[in-house]
């Protein structure tokens, strides 16, 4: 199995007024890590459970391991909204023996796979606004990165920068979406997306 965290037993931690809470571990596990909080302050993340690394969600002073949905080897939650809504993905052992992410939202209890581009199988979701649009990135069948959007259970390209490969990171209220691209000259550029355009942050 394999873990996203290091060996150094770090734990995920809460600052609340300058001051860390432990947001501490899962049973029989060694470490933890933090990647999103709401405005509930519930917190998500990935944490050890002594054999892979599972995506948490910490609430009410209990850190708990969200349900799994297909079989895997472990996972990890990247981003919370307002209304409990959690994405991520969770990774499985391909049949070439690589280990192959699949985006997913975890939605009080029901895991919903978000898919990918062709038949690759492969993506990963990094951010979820409260009018359940999630971002990420997936591999296309021709073995390039693309981010996407995805909402209404359809999973949209956004393009890139005139390079083959995109990541979209997060994604406000009002749908506008940052993340990074390759251009022309095959150069990662930070980029917004906006009604349907992606442009370079810094031209």
């Amino acid at each position: 199995a394999s873990s996203g965290l290091d060996s150094n037993h770090r734990h995920a931690t809460l600052w609340v007024n300058r001051t860390p809470k432990d947001l501490g571990l899962l049973p029989g596990g060694t470490a933890s890590r933090a990647e999103d909080i709401n405005d509930l302050g519930h917190v998500v993340g990935g944490a050890d459970d002594g054999s892979q690394e599972r995506a948490f969600v910490w609430k009410g002073g209990e850190l708990t391991a969200l349900p799994d949905g297909l079989p895997n080897e472990g996972s990890v939650a990247y981003a919370i909204n307002n209304l409990g809504q959690i994405v991520g993905f969770d990774w499985e052992l391909g049949e070439d023996g690589n280990l192959h992410t699949r985006a997913v939202m975890w939605d009080h209890g029901t895991v919903t796979y978000l898919g990918s581009f062709g038949d690759s199988g492969i993506s990963q979701a990094f951010d979820i606004n409260d009018s359940g649009q999630i971002v990420g990135q997936s591999l296309t069948g021709a073995g390039s990165w693309k981010a996407f959007l995805w909402e209404n259970g359809v999973m949209k390209k956004l393009g890139t920068l005139g390079g083959t490969t995109s990541q979209a990171l997060a994604i406000n209220s009002l749908g506008v979406i940052v993340g990074i691209s390759t251009n022309a000259n095959n150069r990662f550029r930070a980029f917004i997306w906006k009604n349907g355009t992606m442009r370079d942050l810094d031209p």
